[in-house]
This record gives C-alpha cells, sequence and structure tokens, in this order.
C-alpha cells in the first residue's frame, strides 16, 4: 500500500482532497505513481475503507489528454460531479464519488487560488452547470468547516390545546440564484460523505439550539434513507443525547421508505431505543396492513404524510382512511401525527377523529429558534 499525507502540496503534483470519516478537517493525498488504483483492497495505492466500494473500484492514469479516471466495472459505480461515468478525463475541483467515499481532484497546477476567489462571489450566468456544481460543494465544504449551518423549528402541538408538544428540526436553505438552488438541491439528494457530515452537523446544531428551550419537549431530527442502513453507526448520535443531557426528549424520525423487516434495521432500532431516543417513522401514505407488517419493530410515532391529511373532510374516503389508521396505530402502541395541516377545517376534523398531536403551517411555520425565545408562547395561537 502506497499512501502518503501531504501537508503541504506542491504545484505539478496531482492529488485529492477528502474528509476522513469523523474528521471535519480535509486531508490531502498525494497521487504519486501511475496507474493510481483506488479501491477496499489493501494492495490498492489508496485504501478506501467502505463495504461499498469495489476491491478494486478505479484508477487514474496521466495520458496525452490529461489525467484519465477509468471505472473497474465496480459495483455501486464512479460519479463524476453527479454524472455516471465508465471514463472521464479529470478537471481542477472535479468531485468524484466511489459509491460512499467522496473526494475533489486537483491536477497539481496553480489554480486552487481561483477556485477560492469565485467562492466569494455570486456564480456567474455564463458559467456551466458542472462549474455551479463544483462551486457549491466548495461553498458546502465552507459552511461544514465554519458550522454555519442554519436551523428552523417547526411546532408539534397538541390538538385539543394548541400546547407546543415539540418541534421538527428542519435544516434552513441558502438564498441562492436558481441555478446555485439546483445544485444545492443535486448535492443534498446525493449519497455521498459531503452529505452524510451536512446531516450530521446540522443534526448537532439543532440540538445545540434547542438545549435553550426550557420546557421539556419532544425534538424531531430526521435520518436520511441512505442513513438508515448496515454502515449507519447510532454512535455518531451520542453526542446529541449528551447535549440535551436529559432536558429534552430526542425523537429518530425515519423515512417510512426505509422500513424493513430484517435483521439489521430491527438492531438499528434496538440501539436507538438503548440511547434513550424515541422512533418516529414519517412520510407515512399507505394503509393499516402495512403497519401491521411492523408489529416486531413499532415506532413510538407514526407521521403521516401531508397529501393523506389535507382536505380530509372533503375527500372521498379521507374520514374512514384515518380513522383506519388511528385504530392500527393504538393496536401497534404508537401514536399519530398529522402533518401538513393549514387550515382549521382539518385541525377540527383531526381534533374529532381523537387525532392527538399534529404538525403544519396553521400552528406555526418553522421558523429560527431566536423567534421563539423572543415569544415564549405557552400556546401558539394558528396562524391564518
Amino acid at each position: 500500500m502506497r499512501t502518503r499525507i501531504l501537508n503541504d502540496v506542491h504545484t505539478a503534483a496531482p492529488w485529492f482532497e477528502y474528509y476522513q470519516v469523523g474528521s471535519s478537517r480535509l486531508t490531502k493525498q498525494a497521487i504519486g505513481e501511475f496507474p493510481y488504483v483506488m479501491g477496499r483492497d489493501e494492495s490498492a495505492d489508496f485504501c478506501v475503507e467502505s463495504s461499498r466500494v469495489s476491491r478494486k473500484h478505479v484508477t487514474i492514469d496521466c495520458q496525452d489528454e490529461g489525467f484519465v479516471l477509468r471505472d473497474l466495472e465496480s459495483t455501486n459505480g464512479t460519479y463524476v460531479n453527479g454524472t455516471r461515468v465508465t471514463q472521464a478525463v479529470l478537471q481542477d475541483g472535479d468531485v468524484v464519488v466511489l459509491a460512499d467515499f467522496e473526494f475533489t481532484f486537483f491536477s497539481g497546477q496553480p489554480v486552487r487560488a481561483t477556485v477560492t476567489q469565485v467562492m466569494t462571489q455570486p456564480v456567474a450566468e455564463r458559467m456551466t452547470d458542472t462549474h455551479d456544481l463544483v462551486i457549491q460543494v466548495r461553498r458546502l465544504h465552507e459552511r461544514l468547516t465554519h458550522r454555519a449551518i442554519g436551523s428552523a423549528f417547526q411546532p408539534i402541538v397538541r390538538l385539543e390545546s394548541g400546547e407546543v408538544y415539540g418541534f421538527e428540526a428542519i435544516r434552513a436553505t441558502l438564498d441562492l440564484p436558481g441555478e446555485s438552488q439546483q445544485a444545492e438541491s443535486l448535492i443534498d439528494g446525493t449519497e455521498c460523505r459531503l452529505t452524510e457530515r451536512m446531516n450530521q452537523q446540522h443534526r448537532l446544531c439543532a440540538v445545540e439550539q434547542a438545549a435553550l428551550f426550557e420546557d421539556n419537549v419532544h425534538l424531531f431530527f430526521g435520518l436520511k434513507v441512505a442513513e438508515v442502513s448496515a454502515n449507519f453507526a447510532p454512535e455518531s448520535l451520542d453526542r446529541l443525547v449528551d447535549v440535551v443531557a436529559g432536558r429534552h426528549q430526542l425523537v429518530a424520525e425515519i423515512p417510512d421508505t426505509a422500513v424493513c423487516d430484517i435483521t439489521y434495521f430491527r438492531q438499528f432500532i434496538a440501539d436507538l431505543r438503548q440511547r434513550g431516543i424515541e422512533i418516529a417513522y414519517g412520510g407515512f401514505c399507505t394503509g393499516p396492513s402495512q403497519m401491521a407488517e411492523w408489529r416486531s419493530m413499532a415506532p413510538d410515532y407514526l407521521k403521516l404524510a401531508p397529501a393523506v391529511v389535507r382536505g380530509i373532510r372533503r375527500a372521498s374516503g379521507g374520514w374512514r382512511m384515518i380513522q383506519s389508521l388511528m385504530d392500527a396505530a393504538r393496536d401497534l402502541g404508537c401514536t399519530i401525527v398529522a402533518v401538513g395541516v393549514d387550515n382549521e377545517s382539518d385541525a377540527q376534523c383531526l381534533r374529532e377523529l381523537g387525532c392527538v398531536y399534529a404538525q403544519g403551517d396553521y400552528f406555526g411555520r418553522p421558523e429560527p429558534i431566536a423567534a421563539y425565545m423572543h415569544r415564549r408562547p405557552p400556546v401558539l395561537v394558528p396562524s391564518r
């Protein structure tokens, strides 16, 4: 294995940058010889410790046309700037993803200062989508380094009284021009180390802010589908538990599409509960038969998708659907949270059905914590 870490990279030698697991510092890795092999195998020039990376995943070679990356028929593929490739000529700043390992390539030419200069300016209209994507990746790296990740909190209320029961922490997005918003959305939806670290840091920042709430609240935080896997370490959530220190109840919200009755998922749920974290399945939009399959791994809360809740009094069968879901939830020992309530008619209908908790713009839009700390309302007045 020919791995060498550089403290200071000189020009004329190509290198790449990546974040080590559990670290917020960029690591610079020299590419010393060609062809340069990357993969899970210990004999590779750069060994990636991930079960999703193939033993020999890609090579980087120096040819007449430049530095050429080739995928070695890997199982989970290779992506350059969001596009799956079998071969690509790498340019400075290209973001390469091997399954769940991500790095940024540099040829060794003195161009990095130019990239940094662009970072502080609006994206020019003449830039290509690829340029815009690269710039957004660099912006996200900077936000991670400086912990500049904002959170908004949307209240979850007791329907009968309007009292705040808890909050859902939502990552705040930047006010960016159209192309930049598309790039950030693309990155956020990509399964890679950067998005994993963004999600982790957002949760930590949100919990640190929520610690300012004086009253005991339930703080719901989301897990992405990609995070609910055999590779996810619940130990990464221990810091969240330490921050709230018993003052608030943490609730991990898992997309219902990630729920599966297999061994690792049941262990995943058990590990969360062992840490005192309650479980919510979010975005639920199917029927009672689906819930019956979850008997061995029932959540504490079942959050109904907005499409199920909105207009239930007018929707054909909507009333009966939610009533059947509530009956099934009681059998499982979990509680329904109706999400997407945006008017009094739907709220009253849910009260009549006996639904206990609700979330939606009618009870409060997502806001920074400063707004709540300024008002500190014991009861939320529905917004009109």
